[in-house]
């Protein structure tokens, strides 16, 4: 304020008349000329400010001819918030997440949750991050490598498997098979058979990191994509497979001593997408045996482990005029490995070439969709209780709920959403404009619709769904409730 000359809108006009004998004023809205705004002095000139409130109170008994308000001449912020994750319980008091410690924050769906050990919970409660769990192992790689690790670099442009979205790649035109990332062995190069040009036979390893096989959970399955250099026989239709691709196994009761590779049998009952002896996937040759459309005997592994004969490996290639997408779903049975550690090594075996390839396109092997044991669950729900709203004279402004920031991680087809509820009822909550709060998603949940006074008391529920496949869950790791807000 200063004493020039200057212009005020009518808000501020109907607010200093708070302080007249006129109690009828404080409903002016247009001025005596139909005016909605008018010119007033105040000839003892002063600052006026408040940075908590926002609200600016002006002395009484001084007549006000001109008045103007300076929007952020200063910086003002206000906040009350909460934030809920690991790092608010002291070292040793158990987790966040976890319903044995966290005075009564979160009720689970499973009952398994709120037991004196939730070794059955279906969610991760004893860890800092939340989500969806289940006495198995999946992986649809949308997060990151998921433990797997691939072997030795091969020639010199140190090829091997690797984890890629499909991108501009030309291989798999029909991209991943569960979202957009999978585990391959050349997703820029159409031939494998040449990235050693040095040698005439290599293989490519991609070996998992330890997974724990509950007792009863010993079955494996997982997406695989593959088209390997196979050569003409005589007479129609007849092949000899030089090259092969197969599953090795080992186990460990401790993490230390391990048990020797062996090869892992393909449960040809439970293969779909090909079928085993007419495409995708043939016998290895018996020694002197027949040798047509069998895979042949230098398919044996390159030292750390064997391939038996008459094994079913894959061979050739999975696309063919009923499955044009390529993509096959393959199973083993590891109920030998149930409870020990174990570890999986997806081998594609390149062998010398003796002819010209069939196949106009080599690009290896592909996987994806990785399960160890049991899937997710399908679906489960967390509420977060007891919310209060921001009220005089408590800190913060402005008063009300604010907004709720979640930190989460989603990908691939898992989705999660948030429902608001009224904690003296569990029932939805309905928002000042008529809507229910129900299936909220982002980041950033604003709350401000919330009638404090007809909701003094709110819920969280956060809703997890881990999609078609079961193989991925939302991640919760915190979120905050309540006010940020700031002008400049």
């Amino acid at each position: 304020m200063n004493d020039r000359k200057k212009s005020a809108l009518c808000y501020l006009m109907i607010g200093l008349m708070l302080f007249s004998t006129t109690a009828a004023a404080a409903n002016v809205s247009t001025f005596a000329d139909s005016s909605t705004s008018v010119d007033v002095d105040l000839r003892n000139p002063s600052n006026y400010e408040d940075l908590m409130s926002g609200a600016i109170s002006l002395p009484e008994g001084e007549t006000i001819t001109a008045a103007q308000m300076n929007i952020s001449t200063t910086m003002a912020f206000h906040a009350d918030y909460t934030t809920y994750d690991q790092s608010v319980m002291p070292a040793g008091a158990g987790g966040i997440w976890d319903a044995r410690y966290n005075s009564g924050l979160t009720t689970y769906s499973d009952a398994n949750c709120h037991a004196t050990n939730p070794i059955d919970c279906s969610f991760t409660s004893t860890s800092p991050g939340l989500a969806l769990t289940s006495k198995g192992f999946n992986a649809d790689f949308e997060i990151g490598n998921q433990g797997m690790v691939p072997g030795s670099p091969v020639g010199p442009n140190n090829n091997n498997w690797e984890r890629r979205t499909q991108g501009l790649s030309p291989v798999i035109a029909s991209g991943c098979y569960s979202g957009d990332y999978c585990w391959g062995s050349n997703f820029f190069d159409m031939d494998y058979t040449d990235d050693d040009p040095a040698v005439n036979s290599f293989e490519y390893t991609l070996e998992t990191s330890p997974i724990w096989v509950y007792p009863g959970k010993g079955t494996v399955s997982f997406a695989s994509y593959h088209s390997l250099y196979h050569r003409a026989a005589a007479g129609a239709n007849n092949y000899y497979y030089d090259d092969c691709a197969y599953v090795a196994a080992r186990n460990s009761s401790d993490l230390n001593a391990w048990s020797p590779w062996t090869y892992v049998p393909f449960n040809i009952n439970s293969v779909t997408g090909f079928t085993p002896g007419s495409n995708g996937m043939f016998q290895k040759m018996v020694i002197n045996g027949p040798n047509v459309n069998k895979v042949q005997q230098q398919c044996n592994g390159k030292g750390a482990y064997t391939v038996p004969d008459n094994a079913w490996v894959l061979s050739g290639q999975s696309t063919h005029t009923n499955n044009l997408n390529g993509w096959a779903t393959l199973g083993l049975d590891v109920s030998s490995h149930e409870g020990k550690y174990l570890e999986l090594l997806f081998v594609l075996e390149k062998n010398p070439m003796t002819g010209t390839p069939v196949n106009g396109s080599m690009p290896g092997w592909y996987i994806d969709a990785l399960r160890v044991g049991d899937p997710l669950p399908q679906a489960g729900t967390v509420v977060m209780k007891s919310f209060t709203p921001v009220k005089p004279p408590n800190p913060g402004f402005p008063d009300g709920y604010g907004v709720l920031d979640v930190e989460v991680a989603s990908a691939g087809t898992n989705a999660f959403t948030v429902d608001i509820l009224d904690a003296s009822n569990g029932q939805l909550v309905i928002d000042e404009d008529g809507n229910t709060m129900s299936g909220l998603t982002g980041d950033v949940i604003e709350l401000w619709g919330i009638d404090a006074a007809t909701y003094g008391l709110i819920d969280l529920r956060f809703n997890y769904n881990t999609g078609l496949s079961r193989l991925t869950s939302p991640v919760v790791y915190g979120f905050s409730v309540g006010t940020r807000i700031g002008t400049g």
